[in-house]
C-alpha cells in the first residue's frame, strides 16, 4: 500500500473540506480533496502512514504541523505521540536544569 507524503494542506473549518497536495514519483504535484469525515486511521504498520482516505494512505509530519487541533482530527495517534514526546522533553529539560542548579561545577 503506497503512501503519499503531504507537501501542502489546506483546511476549511466551516465546510470541513481538506485539500492536500502530494508529489508523484516524478515530482509532479497531485491534488486530493476530501471531507474531514472521510478520514480513517491508516490500516497499515508502515511508519510513514498518518491517515487514510478512500484507500489512499497519507503521511503528515506531526513535528512540523502547526495546527495541533487539526492534527488530532486527522491523525490522533500521531497527535498523542507528539504530546507524550513534548511532555517527556519538558521533564528531561527541567531535570537537567535542577541538576545544574544543585551542582554548579
Amino acid at each position: 500500500m503506497p503512501f503519499a507524503d503531504i507537501q501542502h494542506l489546506t483546511y476549511q473549518p466551516k465546510t470541513q473540506a481538506v485539500e492536500v497536495i502530494t508529489l508523484n514519483l516524478i515530482a509532479k504535484p497531485r491534488k486530493y480533496r476530501f471531507h474531514l469525515a472521510e478520514v480513517q486511521p491508516a490500516d497499515t504498520v508502515h511508519p510513514l502512514s498518518s491517515f487514510m482516505v478512500n484507500g489512499k494512505v497519507f503521511y503528515l509530519d506531526a513535528d512540523n504541523f502547526g495546527d495541533k487541533q487539526l492534527l488530532a482530527k486527522l491523525a490522533p495517534q500521531q497527535a498523542a505521540a507528539h504530546v507524550v514526546e513534548a511532555a517527556e522533553e519538558k521533564l528531561r529539560s527541567s531535570g537537567e536544569q535542577k541538576a545544574q542548579q544543585q551542582d554548579p561545577h
